[in-house]
């Protein structure tokens, strides 16, 4: 920005001693001398109005924010190389033709950080401009996803003309980590992937579809305090169980939702799911983290059995995260309160482990299994 800021500056400069010569010599100001100071201001607020334009999206964020971000996956030596190697052609005008091989398979490719690539806005003189850096663990899961849907050598299928070629996009929620002011290199802000989906099939909007947030928009935090239950039942032992109650929740368009975080102390897959019944499990609606997977979906259980378990039709979970580190697993996520077809969740109720009610006579329940 400091070019544009040394252009504003000398023009500003420029202006303001044209506009006192013209106080001081008022008697033999010329419309030459009008003309010349309008042309400064012009080219001032031109300025100003191209730098609001070319202000990269992530511009304005603080590290700890969350958001959602979709964008083609590029490895730093083909952004630097200006030409994608696999092809020659310009890797910010079009990363949609950058290989799955050239990805995932070569060498010095792998060796480079990899980055998210956003459309540019329409003053940018490319494409696609350097939105987001993914950090190493980021980078590494985002291989494997690339490698689940594409034709490549170290590919899940290989070589496969029925798998994807070329142009591997993903959307994301991702959490800011350092935005890099001082970087000569000029790097996008550094983010951890919390959630991640290959977005091609997902339409225009897979941010909305697929997290229920608006793309680039930073998750408002909540700073009210989570209720706490530690859990001491059998294999719940050491387990806690946190929720807040999100009246009017600015992340949610303003409807209501609840936040659940769920500890355990081992690495496994979890789950948190409620039923008004009081049956437990069966026919309980559940939130489950698979760290396999790497999802954090909701399904519905109708028997005590991996076959009985289906994914709900609606995924609107919001903010999910599934986090394995000093021996712990943590499930987090948001959800609305009231959604179609599915059981709703009385804001303000209080939430108890079984077998107590969670609200009006419901039942919730916190399940582990190994990974």
């Amino acid at each position: 920005l400091n070019p544009f800021h040394n252009k504003i500056r000398s023009l500003s400069e420029q202006a303001t001693t044209t506009t006192v010569l013209q106080v001081e010599y008022r008697a033999t100001t010329t419309t030459t001398t009008t003309m010349t100071i309008q042309k400064l201001w012009k080219q001032l607020f031109t300025g100003v109005s191209f730098l609001c334009l070319v202000l990269p999206p992530a511009l304005g964020l603080e590290v700890g924010d969350q958001l959602c971000v979709q964008g083609f996956i590029m490895d730093y030596f083909c952004i630097q190389n200006v030409n994608m190697i696999d092809n020659g052609r310009i890797t910010l005008e079009e990363p949609e033709l950058h290989t799955v091989h050239c990805l995932a398979d070569i060498g010095v490719c792998l060796e480079t950080e990899y980055e998210v690539l956003v459309e540019s806005t329409p003053m940018e003189s490319t494409a696609y401009s350097r939105g987001y850096r993914l950090d190493e663990d980021s980078k590494n899961d985002m291989l494997e996803l690339a490698r689940s849907v594409g034709s490549c050598s170290t590919c899940a299928n290989g070589y496969d003309n029925s798998m994807l070629n070329e142009g591997f996009k993903a959307v994301m929620m991702v959490t800011v980590l350092d935005l890099n002011p001082d970087d000569s290199q000029e790097a996008p802000p550094l983010v951890r992937v919390d959630n991640r989906r290959y977005s091609a099939p997902l339409g225009n909007d897979p941010c909305r579809s697929e997290f229920n947030v608006e793309e680039g928009v930073p998750l408002e935090q909540s700073t009210d305090d989570f209720q706490s239950v530690a859990l001491t039942g059998g294999s719940l032992l050491g387990s806690t169980l946190e929720t807040k109650i999100n009246l009017s929740d600015p992340n949610a368009n303003g409807q209501d939702t609840i936040t659940v975080r769920y500890t355990v102390p081992q690495l496994s897959w979890v789950g948190v799911g409620v039923n008004p019944s009081g049956t437990g499990m069966v026919n309980g609606e559940v939130v489950i983290g698979r760290p396999v997977e790497n999802t954090v979906l909701k399904y519905r259980m109708t028997a005590r059995s991996g076959a009985a378990i289906t994914e709900q039709p609606n995924q609107t979970l919001i903010n999910t995260r599934l986090e394995q580190t000093d021996g712990k697993t943590v499930l987090t996520f948001t959800k609305l309160l009231i959604e179609p077809g599915e059981y709703t969740i009385s804001a303000g109720s209080s939430i108890w482990v079984p077998p107590r009610p969670w609200h009006a006579g419901s039942y919730v329940g916190c399940w582990i299994g190994s990974n």
